[in-house]
Parts: C-alpha cells; sequence; structure tokens
C-alpha cells in the first residue's frame, strides 16, 4: 500500500524532537508491508466512520485510515492529547 500524509499529519512531525520523529517514521513506512498491525502497536477505533487505526510508537499516536489503495496518516499526536484528538475526529 502507498503512504501518504495529510498537511496536519505532516506539521505536526516537525513539531516532535528528531531522534522521536525517526522512530515515528519507521513505523510509518512499516505500514507498507503491514497495514494493520496486531494489538498493542496497532488497533482500529471503535466508533469511527469510515474505519480509523491508530499505531502506536512510543509516547506518541498515529492515526490513519485507508482510502481506495492508499493509507492517509491524519494525524501524529503526543498520547496526553489523546482524548482531544479523537473527540475532533468524530
Amino acid at each position: 500500500m502507498k503512504i501518504k500524509i495529510a498537511r496536519h499529519a505532516a506539521k505536526s512531525l516537525e513539531k516532535i524532537p528528531a531522534e522521536t520523529r525517526m522512530a515515528i517514521l519507521t513505523s510509518i513506512k512499516g505500514l507498507e508491508t503491514e497495514p494493520f498491525p496486531p494489538p498493542p502497536k496497532g488497533k482500529r477505533l471503535v466508533g469511527m466512520k469510515p474505519a480509523t487505526y491508530r499505531l502506536r510508537v512510543g509516547d506518541y499516536r498515529v492515526f490513519y485510515r485507508e482510502m481506495e489503495s492508499d493509507l492517509v496518516i491524519l494525524s501524529v499526536i503526543n498520547r496526553k492529547d489523546l482524548e482531544t484528538e479523537i473527540k475532533k475526529m468524530k
């Protein structure tokens, strides 16, 4: 699958420290071969239409959706901001 990063996610990535950003980008790259990793690293979010998935990378969460034959990275956030971001996505 091809991975696309939304503008909002790209801006969020720019604000993350370089070492952590590289770990996140490596995990995102891994989605090409395994788009839906098993828990606890990956998880489908309940109650989200269309289906939205979460990828856990340290203290950060990567939210993404499958659109046609692509995976679109919607946002990358610190877990402390998780509740606020999920409410925005619904």
